[in-house]
């Protein structure tokens, strides 16, 4: 798979990862994408940055390398950005004063 293969390919399963409509559009899905698909890979590196303690470590240890592929680009993506605002969950506590 060329660079600009996997970079459709990613930008897909970003896009698979994320709300597309209603009032939470463009957060994260509340819960990781069917585990066989690309998208679950995307929210797996979105949520790593977004809220952690929501990743699932053992879905990790299990990808393809096809979702590995993707993870790591995903991740290497998004390096620096702030995407605590992503995740419902992570803002919800924020509010709350439980996680700052």
């Amino acid at each position: 798979m060329d660079s600009n293969e996997l970079k459709d390919i990613c930008i897909a399963a970003i896009d698979g990862a994320l709300v597309s409509r209603g009032k939470h559009k463009g957060s994260l899905k509340a819960s990781r994408p069917n585990s066989s698909s690309d998208a679950a890979a995307a929210w797996e590196a979105l949520i790593m940055e977004a809220n952690p303690y929501k990743a699932g470590i053992w879905f990790q240890l299990m990808m393809t390398e096809r979702q590995q592929a993707i993870f790591r680009e995903v991740s290497k993506a998004i390096q620096g950005l702030d995407l605590r605002s992503i995740d419902r969950d992570r803002n919800i506590l924020e509010q709350l004063g439980v996680w700052s």
